[in-house]
């Protein structure tokens, strides 16, 4: 090859390798470009992600997401638009954000938008250099003074909620500095962040929607608890008064006014489970007990009915369990709710069947409850909505009043809350079979559903489905208590006075109307007893039980709370902050007398035992101990100023910062025996005591115990001790 022809030949392949090294440029610039707008669009989506967790509300939001697109998307306008509530098809601009500081403010043409100015059928509109111009997109980048622009509406729930609206302006046509599609895929990404965003808002607004309406419906059913509590208690009043007098037709008016208010009361308690179920405040309490026990009494509570109603009722339990685990209140609301369903929908001459069967397997059994009836039956179409919550059924013949829609919805719950299962069969006029399923295993269930604290309440409603039988009318049931006094405290005075009304007989009755009221009186008066509502102004019941079981004067005051709060729970909560005992609204009267009785003579019997510890002692330092520290003090001080012949309660009084009246309370309250007379007997064990260890002078011992009078120490040395000191000396001689 000639020389000429090889120059003319690396000339060539030179060229070639100068283009193929531009080409390799401009593909590193396109990479480098693309990598850097895939950079630039991570970052602004964590930095979205980072404003949507701090944002206080959509406004703040929004504006700071006009302002990162630009800002770390390098656009030079960004628009978000919202619905115009009062224009149809019309969005007005909510947030804006321009990189162009001789138009910080938006021109009138940018304050709306039309959905027909964007509406091209597609998802979004991109304009760049690559778009055909048209009349629409020269439109749009007028409108908004950008030569490229992205056009993204934000969708949920198959609405446009947002128009998000993007841009630049090139300059001297630099098209790899042009919108892509690329960018279009970020904000969309944009748009799906905004979307969860929006979804979470919803999500929220629901759940806190549905909490105040379980609260407001868990708050009225509390408050129904205590005018029922007086309708039912005047009615048992009225009956027990009249009835001798009444005709066979007013009493059976009688009992089913009062079986229709305890109708009130049950679907009062449904509600309020269903109230505790949505807001996760109710807990299984799974201990070990007798299934056997509980099913077998659930059955027999409704075989008058089923004689009242002519129903063939049968009951019958396939094997006993001894080592069963479940929760008593769950299954008992479960199988009375399924009975009860079955009695009210069956015919005169209808049948219901309560099977239970109890599996064993090698590792695991359970029982399987089945309740079925020969009612009206549920259509298919409607087998699966009769446990949605407040779903009635519609067959034509069926009482639009008949139900409430809420049982089978709250059995579905605790069974699935017992880990279990629960279907139903049924065919149109032939009737409707439930099959409920339930683990019996303790490995089912985990350490925070066991039971494992023995002070917790035994459910024992099902123990409690008869009244209090009594035989007498309540004011005998108050007999020998005249001299004890008792703290009502319940806001609402109509039951405020009717308790007081019903104690009246057998008690001297102190009415307080609120929580601090109460708390005073308590303080000053020192009762033998004290009743107390919860839910209260000023001062809720439990904030004053805690404070009068916090005081040394007041510890010692047996304290039953009435509570419309009638869940686990706040029982508990009762119990913990030092309530003595409880009971449920609505209440019968007798049992509440009953209580306070039974109250009052355990601390009789405390006083007694006391007083009886005390005579027999033989030495003064084996005075019997109380718990109470205000006693305990009381007593050291006795002791430590005997030989003090000044010393009397008055000085007691001064030293304990405590009234005469509440240390007599006090002190008889829990000896038996007031302060003066306490302070004698001590007096009087110290100098027998001294007589017993060697002291024969009466005059010396006298003085060292505080007294100044021999006659009077005679007098009541005889008194306590049968003898006079002097021949009590001559006995411990003698011996």
């Amino acid at each position: 090859m000639s020389q000429e022809k090889r120059i003319e030949y690396l000339v060539a392949q030179n060229k070639e390798i100068v283009r193929e090294l531009s080409q390799l440029d401009y593909i590193l610039n396109n990479t480098k470009s693309l990598l850097a707008k895939q950079q630039k669009a991570f970052k602004l989506l964590i930095e979205i992600q980072k404003v949507i967790a701090y944002s206080k509300n959509n406004k703040e939001l929004y504006d700071a997401v006009a302002v990162l697109i630009n800002s770390v998307f390098d656009m030079v306008a960004t628009y978000i638009y919202e619905p115009d509530d009062n224009t149809n098809g019309e969005y007005r601009l909510l947030s804006y954000h321009e990189a162009r500081p001789e138009k910080s403010d938006p021109s009138k043409e940018k304050k709306s938008l039309s959905i027909d100015q964007i509406s091209v059928g597609e998802k979004y509109i991109l304009i760049n250099h690559e778009t055909d111009e048209n009349q629409h997109s020269e439109y749009l980048k007028k409108k908004f003074s950008l030569s490229s622009l992205i056009v993204y509406p934000v969708i949920y729930n198959d609405n446009i909620e947002l128009i998000i609206v993007t841009g630049i302006n090139l300059i001297d046509k630099v098209w790899f500095l042009d919108i892509t599609n690329e960018d279009v895929s970020t904000i969309e990404a944009v748009s799906i962040l905004i979307s969860s965003y929006l979804r979470k808002i919803e999500l929220i607004r629901l759940h806190e929607t549905d909490k105040y309406k379980t609260e407001f419906v868990s708050n009225i059913s509390h408050e129904f608890r205590t005018p029922l509590t007086l309708v039912t208690g005047l009615l048992d009043q009225l009956k027990n008064n009249l009835g001798p007098t009444l005709d066979e037709n007013t009493l059976e008016k009688f009992e089913i006014i009062i079986n229709n208010a305890q109708r009130i009361k049950e679907l009062i308690d449904q509600l309020l489970d269903i109230s505790r179920l949505e807001t996760n405040s109710e807990n299984l309490s799974v201990k070990k007990a007798s299934l056997s026990d509980l099913v077998t009494t659930i059955a027999k509570s409704f075989f008058s009915l089923a004689q009242e109603k002519q129903i063939d009722f049968k009951f019958s339990f396939s094997d006993s369990n001894q080592d069963s685990w479940f929760d008593e209140d769950k299954l008992e609301k479960i199988l009375t709710n399924l009975l009860s369903n079955a009695f009210k929908f069956n015919e005169k001459k209808g049948k219901v069947e309560l099977e239970v069967t109890v599996e064993n397997g090698n590792n695991d059994s359970s029982v399987i409850f089945t309740v079925s009836d020969t009612g009206p039956g549920i259509p298919p179409s409607e087998k699966e909505k009769i446990f949605e919550r407040f779903y009635q059924l519609k067959n034509p013949g069926r009482n639009k009043n008949e139900g409430t829609g809420i049982g089978l919805y709250l059995v579905k719950k605790l069974t699935e809350m017992h880990h279990g299962t629960i279907n139903v069969t049924s065919k149109i006029h032939q009737g409707s079979k439930f099959t409920v399923r339930i683990p019996l295993d303790k490995n089912y269930y985990s350490e925070s559903e066991l039971n494992s604290d023995s002070n917790k309440p035994e459910n024992i409603s099902y123990k409690k489905r008869k009244s209090i039988e009594t035989g007498k009318k309540g004011s005998k049931l108050l007999l020998d208590n005249g001299d004890s006094y008792v703290l009502v405290v319940e806001d609402n005075k109509d039951l405020n006075d009717f308790i007081s009304s019903s104690l009246n007989e057998g008690f001297n009755v102190i009415n307080s109307f609120n929580g601090i009221e109460g708390l005073n009186s308590a303080i000053q008066k020192i009762p033998d007893l004290i009743v107390t509502d919860i839910m209260m102004p000023e001062m809720d019941g439990y904030e004053m039980t805690r404070k009068l079981k916090g005081n040394d004067k007041t510890r010692h005051i047996p304290i039953i709370i009435l509570t419309a709060k009638a869940d686990r729970s706040s029982i508990i909560e009762g119990l913990e902050c030092g309530a003595d005992d409880y009971i449920s609204k609505p209440f019968n009267m007798d049992e509440l007398i009953i209580k306070v009785r039974n109250n009052i003579e355990t601390c009789k019997r405390v006083r007694e035992k006391f007083k009886a510890e005390f005579l027999t002692s033989p030495d003064e330092s084996e005075i019997p101990s109380l718990k109470d520290n205000l006693v305990r003090n009381v007593i050291k001080i006795m002791k430590l100023n005997l030989h003090d012949t000044s010393f009397q309660v008055p000085n007691i009084c001064n030293e304990l910062f405590i009234s005469r009246t509440q240390l007599y309370r006090k002190i008889e309250s829990l000896t038996g025996y007031n302060p003066g007379e306490l302070l004698r007997l001590i007096r009087l064990k110290t100098a027998a005591a001294m007589f017993r260890k060697g002291h024969n002078n009466v005059a010396q011992v006298m003085y060292r115990v505080g007294l100044n009078n021999q006659s009077n120490f005679a007098k009541i040395f005889k008194e306590q001790f049968g003898v006079t000191p002097s021949s009590y000396i001559r006995q411990q001689l003698n011996d």
